[in-house]
């Protein structure tokens, strides 16, 4: 997890390392240059509450993604059964990257959705960060998002428990008969 943490950050630098050697004084300044251009009119304040939300985010995210694949990992019979299985827990987001992608800075019901949907929630949460977002509706996110980390995490461990630790065996959907 500090790994992730550290690659962020060095992208982040290199990514401003970029843009600080570019010219982006041109009329066709690209997303970069507007990027560029909205930084230093951001207050620390707006910085800071970004920057930290993103970490819960990030963290939630991580967290929530790590025990679905546990769990599949744990009613898995076979390697092939686990990535058929995967496309499920990763397709909502997948979706929902696309959505935000192209209605980004535009204040939909269904971003508003997605932000509270604990699968999408890290994702349309920052997106939501284009618009205006309360604090409130941030808190309630967050609270949704650790709230089912939670309980995925109480449901996994216990199905671990039951099936791999007691019976050696592993729980699987459907029991082959021998």
């Amino acid at each position: 997890f500090i790994v992730t943490i550290i690659q962020i950050v060095l992208w982040g630098i290199i990514l401003i390392a970029i843009l600080s050697l570019f010219n982006f004084n041109s009329p066709n300044i690209g997303q970069f240059g507007l990027f560029y251009q909205i930084i230093p009119t951001l207050s620390l304040k707006q910085i800071l509450c970004f920057t930290s939300v993103a970490t819960f985010c990030l963290i939630g995210a991580y967290l929530i993604y790590s025990i679905l694949f546990a769990f599949l990992g744990v009613i898995s019979d076979i390697g092939s059964d686990t990535q058929q299985y995967s496309l499920l827990v990763t397709l909502p987001l997948i979706i929902s990257m696309l959505y935000i992608i192209q209605n980004l800075g535009k204040m939909t019901s269904l971003i508003t959705f997605l932000s509270y949907f604990p699968l999408t929630s890290p994702l349309a949460l920052l997106a939501r960060f284009t618009t205006k977002v309360t604090f409130t509706e941030i808190v309630i996110s967050l609270s949704i998002l650790y709230a089912t980390i939670i309980i995925c995490l109480h449901f996994s461990a216990s199905l671990y428990k039951k099936g791999v630790i007691s019976y050696r065996t592993k729980n699987v959907f459907k029991q082959k008969k021998h």
